[in-house]
């Protein structure tokens, strides 16, 4: 009994500890899931325009989609229109609609469909690197048996350092995996990207949908819009279907109409306009758009979007029509929605509008707050205000930017319609954002929140997870993980305390000059180090924001307004608030405010003999993370400040600030760290590279180019430096397939040049191009065989004897043999050191390397019979590899011997090699019996 007891405890105990590495996992990938989840696209697709009913139905019939989406390849359409054609709103309809269309065009598959709105008014919708991290989150929350693609390559990097080129290898990844079915990726106004991004999302999409699919079962499908650019669509237009919105008559003839209509009822029946609201609006349209109430080929929103002075009047003419009653709530709301940096819920209007200074209870809040928000904003505000899903916002952006123009005075014929509206409703951006700070500041300060609120990050990650709940039943009782998941209650935010906690410094930043110091110690006074206070909000913004570098842990107001950039606080901090502790962390205030790149604060921090050092953060000094950032002229003032700057100093990592500043390419900053006499330009990584290395990247232009132009200019950087692994930087630009990299450094006019195009092999045997045979680069590999040192790099053989020939051959680069065929014939058929012939080891290829093979025998330089040390020919090789198909090509185009013997005197069929297959023996058999018969 004791037995079966002890065997029951153990299973048990083992399908514990089964059952709490699963849950790990699940929570490793749950945590990769929220570093890519950066933005929120589903609310941003909810700040479009909502979409006519009947509109954008047009394109589901256009030959053109029709086309691109019934391709079973990977295929680009793009979708172009002048501002306001409805590009963003048919983009958002079809990702809605595109999962079952294509479902029902193309072969039974899977359907994953992921899309991204970009938008250049926002630096997170604008940046490469966020743009992928978005895509990739929504596709791998529909296709979680794909999510080990991510978790493989950034669980272990921190993700401020997930680069553009790995998130995009990870996309790549997964729309090759044989089960990925189709993925369609959707990115809207890319032409709003930052001009690097778009390019190099472009250019690797090119790339992509060139490589095709690796399986008949997988595609990825891309959609992309933008206004018609040339220089765009140029580059699109080559390998992509292309949709026209200007030139088509489905948005004129079918969606003009309708979008006219609804929005004329629409607006007329929420605001009750009197007549002449009504009559300015018309004729501003019908001024613009002749009697189809628009131009000929665009929609209502174009008019508002191109026309904002002519749409003034009607603008003034609805303030004009606000009750007096109901102008200061009014003038406050417009503050308000101005300054909000994303849309308010009415719940949390409600509270803003209300608090002040004064307010010490949450309870008193709400007794002060309007509690028929909703309705007084419709009555006060009208046409200028739309709730949708209780999210308030203005109705346009062009309402936001006639508020700001009414402020000075900017507005046409302001004096002869009505010039006290610019003191009533004018919104300065600097007083809007000081209000607005005011009101979180003094949320923030409520004496509710000095108890402490259990906010527990663990259990709303798990909880996340598809199955979480089940999950968590399964786990046992007495499971470590389980209880510290389940140990705390969790409490819901009060409303409006998320925005202060997450907003309440952007607005102080943005607040100008003119701060109340009251409103400084108000925030200082929640800032304390160790109060309830300081670890509520920070708690809510750690779990709320989506910055891409986190919150510091261990904090104090010095701390909170180095991060921030709150100069104000800053320098009330150290005029006011002097503290041994407070002394003690200035050098890691002035780090943190190097690194978030706020010069202000740098220059009060050292105005006040901060140490221009710092303190090491995460393994960087000041200077190292102003290098990684690209702070150009904070980076002057630390080297100007600092008697013993620290250029050569390295972090964690093993990189100095200039390897930082080339691997982020900043290229000021590379000059002004190369004009320095005490710099050692040369100093390697814990990898062994220097900072040459860091500028070669897979796909670099602009920048990165520039900054490799410069090392490689100045005679100090050792360009024949090599790593740890004995590369050098034209290694890493070969196997990078760096097409221009590799052609700067050699034509460079410096003599060691010839070093590295002498080189015979790195401490694996290759040369730079071994590693460019061996990737396909075959424009690289052009350019080094036309290079006066290539014979050299041709000779270099690794450990198992490959020399870049067989290593092409082994791969299945077919045009890297005919680039090799042409240049340097006389290596075609240089066996290895084992006798083997490039031939031979085509046989080992990967499937598909038919094509390898004939590409070698039309060259008519190979000995199709060679036979390697070990008595071995192609034709055995074939044949071990189980290749039916290349044992018919030797034989039938190449003219291969069946009749050869080993060097046992055997002939083929008769030969002591492993048959892997019945087909091979068969067609071998098959082929004997030709040839007999033909004799």
């Amino acid at each position: 009994m004791n037995t079966h007891l002890r065997i029951g405890k153990l299973f048990k105990s083992a399908k514990d500890t089964e059952q709490l590495v699963t849950g790990r996992a699940k929570l490793v990938e749950q945590e990769c899931l929220r570093a890519l989840n950066m933005i929120d696209m589903k609310e941003c697709r909810a700040q479009l325009h909502p979409r006519t009913p009947g509109s954008c139905e047009w394109i589901l019939s256009n030959m053109a989609f029709r086309k691109w989406i019934s391709d079973n390849n990977s295929t680009l359409l793009h979708v172009t229109g002048g501002i306001g054609t409805g590009k963003s709103i048919i983009t958002s309809f079809l990702a809605d609609r595109i999962k079952p269309l294509i479902e029902t065009a193309v072969a039974p598959c899977e359907v994953t469909v992921c899309s991204f709105f970009c938008d250049d008014k926002d630096i997170g919708r604008k940046n490469g690197r966020d743009i992928l991290r978005s895509l990739l989150h929504q596709i791998l929350q529909q296709r979680h048996d794909l999510i080990q693609y991510a978790t493989t390559r950034f669980s272990q990097i921190p993700s401020n350092q997930w680069s553009f080129n790995a998130l995009w290898e990870t996309l790549v990844d997964i729309t090759l995996n044989p089960t990925a079915g189709t993925i369609v990726v959707i990115i809207d106004a890319i032409d709003e990207c930052e001009i690097d991004s778009r390019d190099r999302i472009l250019a690797m999409t090119r790339e992509l949908l060139t490589q095709g699919s690796k399986s008949a079962n997988s595609c990825t499908k891309f959609l992309i819009s933008s206004r018609p650019r040339v220089d765009l669509m140029e580059e699109i237009q080559q390998y992509s279907t292309s949709i026209s919105l200007d030139n088509e008559d489905g948005p004129k003839n079918r969606d003009i109409p309708l979008v006219v209509k609804y929005q004329l009822n629409r607006l007329a029946a929420d605001t009750q306009w009197t007549a002449t609201t009504r009559e300015a609006l018309e004729n501003s349209i019908m001024m613009k758009a002749g009697r189809n109430f628009l131009w000929n080929k665009k929609f209502f929103e174009r008019v508002v979007n191109e026309s904002p002075k002519d749409l003034d009047g009607m603008y003034c003419c609805i303030l004009s029509d606000i009750d007096i009653e109901y102008q200061t709530l009014a003038s406050k709301v417009l503050r308000v929605l101005v300054a909000s940096l994303r849309p308010l819920t009415t719940a949390e209007l409600q509270l803003a509008l209300a608090i002040s200074l004064d307010h010490r209870t949450l309870k008193s809040v709400e007794e002060d707050s309007d509690m028929a928000i909703e309705r007084t904003i419709r009555l006060a505000l009208g046409a200028f205000v739309g709730i949708y899903d209780s999210k308030v916002q203005l109705t346009h952006q062009s309402a936001k930017e006639f508020l700001l123009r009414l402020s000075t005075g900017s507005v046409a014929n302001l004096e002869s319609i009505k010039p006290e509206l610019r003191s009533l409703y004018g919104v300065d951006q600097r007083a809007a954002n000081l209000e607005f700070a005011t009101a979180c500041i003094a949320f923030l300060g409520l004496d509710n929140f000095s108890e402490k609120m259990l906010l527990n990050k663990n259990m709303l990650a798990f909880n996340e997870l598809p199955g979480a709940a089940e999950d968590i039943l399964q786990f046992n009782n007495n499971s470590s993980q389980v209880e510290s998941i389940q140990s705390s209650e969790t409490a819901q935010a009060p409303v409006f305390f998320e925005y202060s906690a997450c907003y309440w410094a952007s607005h102080l930043s943005m607040s100008g000059e003119s701060i109340p110091k009251s409103l400084i110690i108000s925030a200082i006074n929640f800032l304390h180090r160790g109060t309830n206070c300081l670890e509520n909000w920070s708690n809510q913004y750690r779990l709320s924001s989506v910055e891409f570098v986190a919150l510091p842990k261990d904090l104090d107001p010095l701390l909170v307004s180095a991060f921030f950039g709150l100069n104000h606080l800053t320098n009330e901090m150290l005029e006011n608030y002097s503290s041994p502790f407070q002394d003690q962390n200035k050098p890691l205030a002035l780090t943190w405010a190097c690194r978030m790149g706020h010069i202000d604060v740098v220059k009060t921090l050292l105005e006040h003999r901060t140490s221009p050092s710092g303190k090491s953060l995460e393994g960087g000094s000041p200077l190292s993370w102003v290098c990684t950032g690209g702070h150009l002229e904070i980076a002057r003032v630390l080297l100007h400040k600092s008697n013993q700057p620290q250029v050569n100093v390295r972090d964690e990592n093993g990189r100095t600030p200039l390897s930082l500043a080339v691997g982020s390419s900043h290229l000021q900053i590379v000059q002004l760290l190369l004009s320095r006499e005490d710099i050692d330009v040369n100093i390697v990584d814990w990898a062994g590279s220097p900072p040459l290395f860091w500028a070669v990247g897979s796909n670099p232009q602009g920048q990165d180019l520039a900054v490799l132009e410069v090392l490689v200019s100045k005679p100090r950087v050792n360009i024949s430096q090599r790593d740890r692994s004995g590369w050098t930087v034209l290694s890493w630009a070969a196997e990078m397939g760096a097409l221009e990299a590799v052609n700067i450094i050699i034509q460079s006019q410096r003599s060691d040049v010839q070093i590295l195009l002498s080189d015979t092999g790195d401490s694996k045997g290759w040369s730079p191009l071994s590693w460019a045979a061996f990737y396909g680069h075959d424009k690289v590999v052009e350019v080094l065989c036309k290079t006066s040192k290539a014979g050299a790099q041709l000779a270099s053989v690794d450990r198992r004897g490959q020399n870049a020939v067989s290593l092409a051959a082994d791969r299945g680069q077919a045009e890297i043999i005919k680039v090799l065929a042409k240049y340097h014939p006389e290596v075609i058929d240089w066996p290895e050191e084992t006798g083997r012939t490039p031939l031979s080891c085509a046989m080992w290829g990967s499937p598909g390397n038919e094509e390898t093979v004939r590409t070698l025998l039309q060259t008519q330089l190979v000995d199709v019979n060679q036979k390697a040390l070990n008595g071995r020919t192609p034709l055995s090789y074939a044949v071990s590899a189980g290749r039916a198909d290349l044992v018919r090509i030797l034989v039938e185009e190449g003219g291969a011997d069946l009749s050869i013997t080993d060097n046992d005197g055997r002939i083929i069929r008769d030969m002591n090699i492993d048959w892997r297959s019945s087909q091979v023996k068969e067609e071998i058999d098959r082929l004997i019996g030709l040839q007999a018969m033909s004799n």
